[in-house]
């Protein structure tokens, strides 16, 4: 099982692709968190780098780590963010590197308590290959 973690450039539109990946997925009850890690700390559009190593402190603490982004700075930033973690925490977080809004909605439907992230990660892949077609 992995945590899901949402970067953006905006809070507004993170929490709102999490709220269509919950209600797209029937709102079940989910044994992970997902974890709205977007804009700056002060509420601003952007990337913080440093908000998104906190957020991923805390969502390391009971699992792997997968994070969702969209482009430029919040893949930047994000990677960052892995890199200020301990080394022991580093290995533990993934980046999906997949369309933000397919891939938090697919993940929400395949995730479950026994998957580790790189195997989410590769399902993922799969699984927006044949939505695709490609």
């Amino acid at each position: 099982m992995a945590n899901l973690v949402v970067v953006s450039h905006s809070f507004v539109m993170a929490a709102e692709v999490i709220n269509f990946a919950k209600v797209m997925s029937g709102n079940k009850n989910l044994d992970y968190k997902i974890i709205n890690a977007a804009g700056m700390s002060d509420g601003s559009f952007g990337t913080d780098g440093l908000k998104i190593n906190q957020v991923l402190i805390g969502a390391l603490s009971d699992s792997e780590v997968m994070i969702f982004h969209e482009i430029g700075s919040s893949i930047l930033a994000s990677e960052m963010a892995i890199e200020m973690l301990e080394d022991d925490l580093k290995s533990k977080v993934v980046m999906a590197r997949l369309p933000l809004v397919e891939s938090l909605f697919v993940a929400l439907n395949v995730n479950s308590k026994d998957m580790k992230a790189t195997v989410l990660q590769d399902t993922l892949k799969e699984e927006i290959k044949n939505l695709y077609n490609i």
